[in-house]
């Protein structure tokens, strides 16, 4: 941890050793083909990553099932449109038998369905960007990936995390379970998949935004540079939490201080709200990268989380789409850059 740093810079002055750049990568979480299609005619910019979630074991590479499309899909989709995918995967959390998983992946349970998918990437051979368990610094939030949704996740209820005991899970076995999952890519020669540890803003004790409610370290759970590609942190706000906030600043210092040069992503940012006055100017600054390399000098892309926006974190209204379709057409990217 590395409190003493602070404060790193302020708002407006630029680090000297990390200018603002005008290339900066952008991707969205898209439902069809046909809608990232909309969306790049419609903003006059093409998109550098196409995301999408997968559930283990219900999506396999090339398998079909019941749901909108396998892992093998979402990379076509993405390369059909000339952009990298980003695969959101974790375990299934709503059948019932993985309510209690805990973390055994490491066990080898899983050894089977990850082997195939991962000798599967292997002969795709084209990169491939693997976000596994996502959020696991957040305490039971339901997206975790933890376990089941509702269940326990990282602690075992709401009084273990705000007591800070943790009687299941430990960053040991965390850290286990991910470098377990690695290890067997590498065994089956999938080199080409580039693993990203993305976070959200809860910063532990020692940086901006800390707010005692026990947050686990990332240095306790950082599987080692060995083992990361990619770092990656989340904003949603809302009026009154701005993407200047504290704990956003806070989460990305304690982020970026696990490693010193590794690439860093905005790996989801959406907007919380249905005031069409605040999300113009949202959307302005989010999708700025000069704003944001000034707060956050080495981020190098920001990932929207469009779904169907009936969580409110996507474009639900039509204000908010054309105001987003605005701010990207002047925001300063380069294609392909």
């Amino acid at each position: 941890m590395a409190a003493s740093k602070f404060p790193r810079f302020l708002l407006g002055a630029v680090s000297a050793d990390s200018p603002p750049s005008s290339s900066f990568d952008w991707g969205m979480w898209m439902q069809s083909t046909s809608e990232m299609q909309a969306w790049n005619a419609d903003v006059g910019k093409k998109m550098s990553f196409w995301c999408s979630t997968a559930w283990a074991p219900n999506q396999t590479w090339d398998d079909s099932n019941d749901l909108w499309w396998t892992i093998e899909d979402i990379v076509d989709n993405a390369y059909i449109n000339d952009a990298e995918p980003v695969v959101l995967w974790s375990i299934n959390p709503y059948l019932p038998a993985n309510v209690q998983y805990n973390l055994n992946i490491s066990s080898g349970v899983w050894d089977t369905y990850l082997r195939e998918l991962a000798s599967n990437m292997a002969a795709d051979g084209r990169i491939i960007h693997f976000r596994p368990f996502w959020e696991m610094n957040c305490l039971g939030y339901e997206g975790c990936g933890w376990g089941a949704r509702w269940n326990a996740m990282w602690y075992a209820n709401a009084e273990d995390a705000y007591s800070n005991r943790n009687p299941i899970n430990t960053p040991e076995t965390f850290i286990a379970m991910w470098r377990h999952v690695v290890d067997i890519f590498r065994e089956e020669g999938a080199t080409n998949v580039k693993f990203w540890f993305t976070v959200i803003p809860i910063p532990s004790e020692g940086y901006e935004g800390y707010d005692s409610i026990g947050a686990v370290p990332l240095a306790d759970v950082y599987p080692g540079d060995s083992y990361v590609d990619y770092l990656g942190y989340e904003f949603y706000t809302q009026p009154g939490n701005y993407i200047d906030a504290q704990q956003i600043q806070g989460i990305y210092h304690e982020l970026t201080d696990l490693n010193p040069t590794k690439p860093v992503i905005v790996a989801e940012a959406g907007l919380i709200t249905d005031d069409d006055n605040y999300a113009k100017n949202w959307w302005s600054k989010a999708l700025d990268p000069t704003y944001i390399k000034i707060l956050y000098p080495r981020t190098s892309g920001i990932l929207i989380w469009n779904a169907d926006g009936s969580d409110g974190c996507g474009f639900n209204t039509s204000a908010k789409r054309a105001q987003a379709i605005g701010a990207f057409r002047a925001a300063s990217y380069k294609d392909g850059a």
